[in-house]
């Protein structure tokens, strides 16, 4: 246990001594992990975003005919489908009293006659069968009835435009292997320049005997205190920007769209960051000392 600390203690000491060469490579990580928590926690925003306007909960089936007679066949027909959970009819009169208990603005919605709105019927969704792929499949065998004028589940262009979410996951994960490739670039670097100061001392160490953990165990802890510093600040930068962005603009437009990644998220990238981190000191370590020569496995 003391032999673990005084490596802990050396670590420290690593990190603070080569002080300008670190806050450089903070500064530059830093900028790597805003630059990530930005489009992160945009794709997160989006996925939350996309998620509730493509919850489609009905179909709506405008219809050609007012026979109420081939209305109520037809809804005994729809109610059958595997994928309906319960049909409901809405006379014009009924689709007026749907609007005034919807619609926040409803003075002009009292000028116009009852017989101007249109009568449909709604046909929920079971629960298991709420994804696109079946809401499309079942849209398709209504739109299909002579009775349907219109089958609709909504505002087709924002299911659509649901394609760009998976754009910008894609464009996460690209975008996430080349910074880490950048973090693990600048981090090999950093600690090769670093252990180069310390060529003397480091062949004393070999001479004497010294393991290759003593050696190895330090600079690691120093690059582990590197990455959390700069994680702390690349996190801390991003959610002042979003939280500003947030409660000083779209707060007062009435926009809700960003999302705050959760606690639980934080720390997985936080954890993939020191494991990237490590990886990255472990490789230049062990590269310096072959080139070096004898030290001690």
């Amino acid at each position: 246990m003391t032999k673990f600390l005084f490596l802990i203690k050396r670590g420290f000491n690593f990190f603070s001594t080569n002080i300008s060469l670190n806050l450089a490579s903070i500064l530059t990580t830093t900028t790597i992990l805003f630059v990530f928590h930005i489009f992160f926690t945009m794709s997160v925003s989006l996925d939350s975003f996309f998620s509730e306007l493509t919850n489609i909960q009905s179909i709506r089936l405008y219809l050609k005919t007012e026979d109420t007679k081939k209305i109520d066949e037809f809804m005994k027909k729809i109610q059958k489908l595997e994928t309906v959970k319960e049909v409901k009819y809405y006379s014009p009169a009924e689709t007026l009293k749907y609007l005034r208990k919807n619609t926040n603005n409803i003075n002009y919605l009292n000028n116009i006659p009852a017989e101007y709105f249109p009568h449909f019927i709604e046909a929920k969704i079971k629960e298991e069968y709420k994804n696109l792929e079946n809401i499309r499949e079942l849209e398709e065998t209504l739109n299909d009835y002579d009775i349907v004028d219109v089958a609709s589940y909504g505002e087709k262009w924002i299911v659509n435009f649901t394609t760009l979410n998976y754009s910008m996951k894609f464009f996460l994960f690209i975008l996430t292997a080349l910074l880490a490739a950048a973090l693990s670039t600048i981090l090999y670097n950093t600690i090769k320049i670093n252990l180069y100061r310390y060529i003397d001392e480091i062949k004393i160490y070999s001479l004497v005997g010294a393991s290759r953990t003593f050696i190895i165990l330090p600079i690691l802890i120093s690059v582990m205190i590197e990455s959390t510093i700069s994680y702390l600040a690349a996190t801390g930068l991003s959610f002042g920007a979003f939280y500003l962005l947030n409660e000083k603009l779209l707060y007062n437009i009435g926009i809700y769209l960003i999302e705050l990644p959760d606690i639980f998220m934080l720390l997985i990238i936080f954890a993939v960051l020191l494991c990237v981190s490590i990886l990255a000191g472990l490789i230049s370590i062990k590269t310096f000392l072959n080139n070096m020569g004898a030290i001690n496995e």
